[in-house]
C-alpha cells in the first residue's frame, strides 16, 4: 500500500484549504505555498514494508506538525512508494534476498517501503524539512512481520515471533531502517540491505 502526504495551509484569514499528494512512481512532486499564507500542518505518512505469503511488511511512520512559510516558497514532495517482493519502496526501501542460497528460487521476503518527506528550499537529502519512515520488510517466515517505520524511532520487526529479527526495522527520520546481520547498513535516506534471508528496512 503506497501512501499519501497532504499538506494543510492556513491564510492570514484563518481559512483552511487542504491539499493531498499521492504516491507517483519515482519521481517527486511540487507545491508552491499561495499568497497570504504563512503557517502549513502537515500529514506525511511513510510506505508499507512488503509483505509475503505468510507475514506482512511494517506500516509506514506517520508525522503531523506545523510550520511557518513565506508565500512563493517551493515545496518538494516525495511520497513513499511500498515495497515489494521484487522491488525497493520509492525514497529509500531497503533490498530484500534476491534468490535463495541455491541462487535459484524465487523471492521470499519483502523490500523495505519508501519513506515519505518533504523538502523545501531544493530537492536533496539537507533540505528535507519532515520525514515519516518506511515500513520494514518482512521475512519469510510465519509470524515475521517487518517493523513499522516511526517519527524518531523505527520499530524492530519479528522473526518467527521473535523481536530482533530478520525483518527490516522500521525507517526513522534520519537513517534507514536495519535488518540484523544484514550486508548494508540503513542510512540517511535509504534502508539496509540483506542479500541472505531477511526483509529490507524502511526508508528514512
Amino acid at each position: 500500500i503506497s501512501n499519501d502526504t497532504i499538506i494543510y495551509a492556513a491564510s492570514i484569514a484563518t481559512i483552511t484549504n487542504s491539499q493531498t499528494f499521492n504516491y507517483v512512481t519515482g519521481m517527486h512532486q511540487t507545491w508552491q505555498v499561495p499568497s497570504g499564507v504563512t503557517e502549513v500542518n502537515l500529514d506525511v505518512k511513510g510506505a508499507q514494508g512488503g509483505s509475503t505469503s505468510n507475514s506482512l511488511g511494517g506500516a509506514g511512520g506517520k508525522v503531523q506538525g506545523k510550520i511557518a512559510v513565506i508565500p512563493g516558497q517551493d515545496f518538494y514532495i516525495n511520497v513513499g512508494g511500498a515495497g515489494g517482493l521484487n522491488l525497493e519502496g520509492y525514497n529509500g526501501g531497503g533490498v530484500a534476498q534476491s534468490v535463495n542460497a541455491g541462487g535459484s528460487q524465487a523471492l521470499s521476503s519483502g523490500f523495505g517501503g519508501g519513506a515519505s518527506d518533504i523538502r523545501i528550499g531544493g530537492i536533496d537529502l539537507i533540505h528535507r524539512k519532515v520525514v515519516a519512515g518506511g515500513g520494514g520488510g518482512a521475512y519469510g517466515g510465519l509470524n515475521s512481520g517487518g517493523g513499522a517505520g516511526g517519527g524518531l524511532i523505527g520499530a524492530t520487526g519479528l522473526s518467527n515471533g521473535v523481536v530482533n529479527s530478520s525483518s527490516g526495522t522500521g525507517g526513522s527520520q534520519t537513517a534507514g531502517g536495519q535488518c540484523v546481520n544484514g550486508n548494508s547498513l540503513g542510512l540517511l535516506g535509504i534502508g539496509g540491505g540483506y542479500y541472505g534471508v531477511g526483509g529490507g528496512g524502511g526508508g528514512g
